[in-house]
């Protein structure tokens, strides 16, 4: 596969002044071949293989002033930057992230395209509610909204918005996202960019409820927060395993966790960890640390001193975290490994 990318792009070079038809074709097919790889593949192996591809397309856009090449070149740079964004944030490094999601947002004013603009807003919104601005979050999905067509970019935004305004306690407003994001699923309507290309551009049920147990969760209301998590993990069980959004699955089954052991239901909150300490450490994405940090955070009051159980969960949770996917950072690179608010 490495000699076949590396035939691929001496094939785009070849000839200068000009592309080809079938140099496109090809990096439309790498994007979304990386989109879908999103969902399996451990974050920093994906990073590496993210900047080669957009560096290709930077190198590419030397090349042609065609103006409809220059506008595919420029929607294949937003959308790599946009998955750099995201890549990014599951390293912990939260400000590369936020700086790519903002070219992914300035790439899709240069083609004036309404799918990518959402799209880049709501990876935007996301980066800043982990980074603890869930207020920034807010107005950047109210921005992306502004853009949206029918379909997953309209409901990415609806529920990162839900958890935004979670975050800070505005419970009516983020019941009103979540009920937003629901219709907008409902709606037989698809983005032809977002939706066509799939992978980590869709937005599919799974992680809707997704999104929307951790909304109940963050609002303290753990009964609804457990149910929808269940209700998430077995859709993401229908879906199949080579297409699956791993990290998402484990943050449904994390939610889960984090909803008993509040309950104070720490036997099951153990039963819903046993399948996740299986996770390999380098799938384990800093969303997933942080929504752990937070339990451990949470299991530290005084209400739970003294108690084996809690203790002997702390300390899977600790080895969880401490072998997460940050870990496989090169020395030098640094990230942020405690999270702010959003971890919940």
């Amino acid at each position: 596969m490495s000699a076949a990318r590396e035939s691929g792009e001496h094939a785009m070079f070849a000839a200068t002044g000009n592309l080809d038809s079938s140099s496109v074709e090809q990096l439309a097919e790498n994007v979304r071949r990386l989109a879908h790889a999103y969902s399996t593949a451990p974050p920093f192996q994906l990073f590496v293989e993210l900047t080669r591809t957009r560096n290709t397309v930077y190198a590419l856009l030397e090349q042609t002033r065609r103006p409809r090449q220059l506008n595919d070149l420029y929607t294949f740079a937003g959308q790599l930057c946009g998955l750099l964004g995201v890549v990014s944030l599951d390293l912990g490094c939260f400000d590369a992230g936020a700086a790519n999601a903002r070219a992914a947002w300035a790439y899709g004013q240069i083609v004036d395209d309404d799918g990518l603009r959402s799209w880049a807003r709501a990876v935007q919104a996301t980066i800043a509610f982990w980074s603890g601005r869930p207020r920034e979050g807010i107005k950047l999905t109210n921005t992306g909204l502004d853009h949206v067509r029918p379909g997953s970019g309209e409901i990415r935004l609806h529920a990162v918005q839900a958890r935004s305004y979670a975050v800070i306690g505005a419970a009516e407003e983020a019941m009103a996202a979540l009920a937003a994001a629901e219709r907008a699923a409902t709606a037989d309507t698809s983005d032809e960019l977002l939706d066509a290309v799939g992978g980590e551009f869709a937005f599919g049920d799974e992680r809707r409820l997704l999104s929307a147990a951790a909304t109940h969760l963050a609002l303290g209301q753990l009964g609804q927060a457990e149910d929808v998590a269940s209700q998430a993990i077995d859709r993401f069980a229908e879906i199949p395993i080579a297409e699956r959004w791993i990290p998402g699955e484990y943050g449904a089954r994390i939610d889960l966790i984090v909803a008993r052991a509040l309950q104070g239901n720490i036997e099951g909150a153990e039963a819903a960890l046993t399948p996740v300490l299986a996770l390999p450490s380098e799938l384990r994405t800093g969303r997933l640390a942080g929504r752990l940090h937070g339990l451990r955070r949470s299991l530290s009051q005084p209400r739970y001193r003294g108690s084996a159980e809690v203790e002997q969960l702390d300390d899977q949770l600790e080895h969880f975290v401490r072998d997460s996917a940050m870990a496989v950072l090169p020395p030098g690179m640094s990230h942020h490994p405690v999270f702010g608010r959003g971890e919940v």
